[in-house]
């Protein structure tokens, strides 16, 4: 998972080197993630995720959330899952932030 201070950066750059203020210059981006797993670590010991990124919300304009797990047969699986990949934030608050800023279409 990409953190959001490396998303921002990315995005400016590909404006510079395509000379145009269209997001990401103007180049069709697709990106895709399972916000269950582990977040990104930053050195100061924050997690945070690619959709805290300032440009985010301009950059991307269609979202699919996707609700049904594969991976696992039952629930409790699922559930036991989620649990073992909490760190000091949880799956719970990630799928939370995520689900809010996807439903919300920003």
């Amino acid at each position: 998972m990409i953190d959001p201070t490396l998303f921002d950066k990315l995005e400016e750059v590909a404006r510079l080197v395509r000379k145009t203020p269209k997001p990401f210059g103007g180049i069709q981006i697709v990106v895709t993630g399972d916000f269950f797993q582990l977040p990104p670590v930053n050195k100061a010991g924050q997690t945070n995720f690619a959709f805290d990124a300032e440009k985010w919300d301009e950059v991307i304009q269609h979202k699919v959330n996707l609700t049904q797990v594969f991976r696992q047969k039952d629930g409790s699986e699922s559930a036991a899952a989620r649990r073992g990949r909490r760190r000091r934030l949880t799956a719970l608050q990630a799928s939370s932030r995520c689900s809010t800023r996807c439903a919300s279409g920003r």
